[in-house]
């Protein structure tokens, strides 16, 4: 004897689940081999699941570019940096002293 009992499944529920779960696999997947790209630009041995590699190879990215920027751009810096402490330091009292004794 067979019995037939009817199932009503949500197909748009399932699928939503569904696409969640794949989409959340794919981004971890995808975090994991950012962060092992990253990891290989720590100088020493490699070790996947480390967290300091991890680290020291985005400092390093970082340094190296922040290094360019100021390479590429070192008159600019050193100007405005110059214009601004110039400002801040004429503010002072101290500053004020040392401007009057220029101006003599």
């Amino acid at each position: 004897m067979v019995i037939n009992i009817p199932i009503q499944i949500d197909e748009s529920a399932f699928e939503g689940k569904v696409s969640k779960e794949i989409q959340d696999r794919v981004v971890k997947e995808l975090l994991k081999q950012i962060k092992k790209q990253i990891a290989s630009n720590a100088s020493g041995y490699y070790y996947p699941d480390d967290e300091r590699k991890f680290e020291a190879g985005l400092s390093n990215i970082v340094r190296e570019k922040v290094a360019k920027v100021i390479d590429e751009y070192e008159d600019q810096i050193i100007e405005v940096a110059g214009k601004e402490l110039a400002a801040r330091l004429a503010r002072t009292k101290k500053g004020k002293e040392i401007l009057e004794r220029y101006k003599e």
